[in-house]
């Protein structure tokens, strides 16, 4: 979800998101480096997830860990997609 490119906000951007695709906000997944997005969209019911890559810093990777968000590593970030669409219970 690319908030600055559309001129909405991101909490906007993934209930539209949701309600247009009919995906429940509990079944969308989350991945950003900023922890105020992911405390928003955690708060909307989302699974949010701390990139391990880009503007964060130190602190807020931190802070996403004692407030149990899982960071995912640019490393691994191709690997944790493959996860959530094997995982996919309405994969075809």
């Amino acid at each position: 979800i690319y908030g600055s490119e559309t001129g909405l906000d991101k909490e906007e951007l993934i209930i539209r998101a949701s309600k247009e695709s009919g995906v429940p906000l509990s079944r969308i997944f989350f991945l950003d480096d900023n922890l105020e997005n992911l405390r928003m969209a955690g708060a909307l019911g989302v699974n949010v997830y701390m990139a391990g890559w880009g503007y964060s810093l130190a602190r807020e990777k931190e802070a996403a860990r004692k407030l149990g968000i899982p960071a995912v590593p640019l490393q691994e970030l191709k690997n944790w997609v493959h996860g959530l669409i094997d995982a996919c219970p309405d994969r075809h």
